[in-house]
């Protein structure tokens, strides 16, 4: 198989008396209003059907009982975002999901799958462009993964191109750390 394929296999029982296995789902899956709720061991994650370009736009800290992010009304999975040239800045969290699309899951034993694809947007006028984003979270007991895709379907020189960025609130997160280009450890001071 090559990579983005997937391939699904069935197995069949057939011996008498043998039943096929269950597996205890590691992760649990609600709809709530237009959010999907996905809650894990450390987290609950909501994403939204129909607003913040399908994306893991809030989190749930059971530990601190609080957000994660700087407040619950959205900013935690900020862009994919770009800034042209002549200034203007185009994200994939003004808008709902791209040309009707919904955001899709899929749910297995040990994690739950969401997908979304979005149009990047204009921020100061909603102006959809034809460039957009396949966002896919795979969320384990654990935590999460994200993958970001994006694609440019007209020719753009950007000033600045954000892919994957987390904003979390490092008043509750105070000893959070990312590591720059080069390797250097920095303490998170700010929201971003």
């Amino acid at each position: 198989m090559s990579s983005g394929q997937t391939k699904t296999y069935y197995i069949y029982f057939n011996k008498t008396g043998i039943e096929a296995p269950s597996y205890t789902p590691e992760v649990s899956f609600t709809i709530i209003g237009g959010d999907y709720k996905i809650q894990g061991d450390n987290y609950t994650a909501y994403i939204s059907q129909t607003y913040h370009g399908g994306k893991h736009y809030k989190n749930y800290n059971p530990f601190l009982d609080s957000y994660w992010s700087c407040d619950e009304r959205g900013s935690f999975h900020w862009n994919p975002d770009y800034k042209t040239t002549d200034d203007k800045w185009w994200s994939t969290s003004w808008t709902g999901p791209a040309g009707g699309s919904i955001v899709k899951y899929q749910s297995g034993p040990l994690f739950i799958m969401v997908t979304s694809k979005v149009n990047f947007t204009q921020t100061s006028n909603h102006t959809a462009s034809p460039n957009v984003c396949n966002i896919t979270y795979r969320f384990f007991r654990w935590g999460w993964i994200c993958e970001t895709n994006s694609t440019f379907h007209q020719t753009l020189t950007p000033s600045v191109f954000r892919n994957n960025e987390w904003v979390f609130d490092p008043q509750i997160m105070p000893k959070l750390t990312w590591k720059d280009s080069s390797g250097v450890e920095h303490n998170v001071t700010s929201t971003q």
